[in-house]
Formats: C-alpha cells, structure tokens, sequence
C-alpha cells in the first residue's frame, strides 16, 4: 500500500476513519466522574487550599448534572463538618464554576455508601506517598555508597527522612548561606 506524502493525505489526518477521531473527541470531553471529582478538588484547593483540603477527604458517591454526592469516613468528623458546613456556599460556588453547571452538596451518611464508594483524593495522595516513600527507603538502603560509608564506620541505617519539596525550601532558608 503506497505511502501517502502528501499535505492533504495522512499527514494532515484526512486519511484517519472517523470512528478514531469520534474516540478520541468523546474521551477529551467526557472525563471519568472520578477522574472530573479529583480536578474539582484540585480547583477548589487552588482557590481555597484549607477547603479544598477538607473536600479532599471526601468519598465521592456520584456525580451528576447538578449534584456532588459525597460521604465522610467517622473519624474525618472536622472536614465533613467544614464542607457542609461554614464552607458550604464557598464550596458549591467554585464547584459550580469548575463543573461548568450549579452543583448542589449531597452528604450520604449511609456507611455502607462510604464504603462502596472509591477511595477520596487525599487517601489516594497518602498512599502514593506512602507507595513513593517506601521505594526511596529501599533504594537509599541498596545503595552501594550508602552500603560501603557503613560498613566503614560500622553503623547502620535506622530511619530514611523523605523531604517534600516545601520541607527542602524552608530547610535551605533555614540555613544561612556562607560566602
């Protein structure tokens, strides 16, 4: 099948079957309610980082035109408190603005809901920190440098310290540059 080179044929992508455009347009616009819930409380934290920190230990239940279902686990009693409370207003409104329609708080205060329900944006951050932090320790403790200073000095490694990048800033302020 010969090649086509020319600026209307493939280059130009007249050449695809519009089935794969169809696709590829309905993914760009119609993003997974997970996926649209972890973006509006990326919003809301940018706008607002104390609620949106609240918001984010929200399960999410569902997410329709017009409504955030979400449920709190027992112990989050201050963040659920936040958002259907004092927050609420503020919450609803930058929903809205981000959802691109007027979106409504629904707590669902069923357990089982809770349960059901996918693991919120701040359990699923604590894990990958969790997920990232062991893989440093166990890199730090294979290193051949690391392995080698200690057997030199006959100590051994009792704690890894994995600095956020905020820690890192505020460490190098903290320490007055010599010049």
């Amino acid at each position: 099948m010969p090649v086509a080179t020319s600026a209307e044929g493939c280059a130009s992508g007249d050449c695809l079957p519009e089935v794969v455009e169809e696709a590829e347009a309905a993914s760009t616009h119609a993003l997974p309610a997970n996926e649209r819930w972890r973006a509006a409380v990326d919003a809301v934290r940018l706008a607002n980082p104390r609620i949106g920190k609240s918001l984010s230990y929200a399960r999410m239940i569902s997410l329709t035109d017009g409504e955030a279902r979400l449920a709190f686990p027992t112990d989050a009693g201050f963040h659920r408190a936040t958002v259907f409370g004092h927050a609420r207003v503020e919450l609803e409104a930058a929903l809205t603005k981000h959802l691109g329609g007027a979106t409504k708080l629904v707590e669902e205060k069923s357990d089982a809901a809770w349960q059901q329900a996918p693991r919120s944006v701040a359990e699923q951050e604590a894990d990958a920190k969790a997920t990232r932090e062991r893989a440093i320790e166990a890199k730090v403790r294979a290193n051949p440098a690391v392995l080698s200073v200690l057997k030199v000095l006959g100590g051994n490694l009792e704690h890894v310290q994995v600095l956020e990048p905020a820690q890192r800033e505020e460490a190098s302020t903290a320490a007055p540059e010599e010049e």
